[in-house]
């Protein structure tokens, strides 16, 4: 009878999954704007209100779990990083990727109008918190 020993490390490898993590905030960031945005962008669709629509993805934005293109990320290293997220940057983020995918319905169509449209989401959020 013969027995096969692994070894595996696995401090090593979750020190370079840290890493890498930290190093992808960015895509990070898009990542949860992405998510923002494409339930902005649905409740336009069903005709709810921009103030609803706004309302509702942020709402279920709050927890991130809901986020299928997060759960990589969650599994990963937890929250930690979704947390360090900085907020006026998400916003910059939010806004112009709304503006990308539903923006000309809802007349986000020039630099001023999504610059008021970021205050407006942040006006919100803030209000829910």
């Amino acid at each position: 009878m013969s027995f096969v020993f692994t070894i595996f490390f696995v401090p090593d490898r979750l020190e370079a999954i840290e890493n890498s993590t930290i190093s992808n905030l960015p895509i990070l960031q898009k990542k949860v704007a992405k998510g923002y945005s494409k339930k902005f962008c649905n409740a336009i669709g069903f005709g709810l209100s921009k103030e609803s629509a706004l309302k509702l993805a942020i709402k279920e934005n709050e927890d991130p779990k809901f986020n299928l293109s997060l759960w990589k990320e969650i599994a990963v290293s937890g929250e930690k990083n979704i947390e360090e997220i900085n907020g006026l940057l998400l916003a910059d983020i939010v806004s112009s990727q709304i503006a990308n995918d539903c923006g000309y319905p809802i007349g986000l169509s020039n630099e001023k109008e999504i610059d008021e449209f970021k205050q407006y989401f942040i006006e919100i959020k803030s209000g829910l918190e």
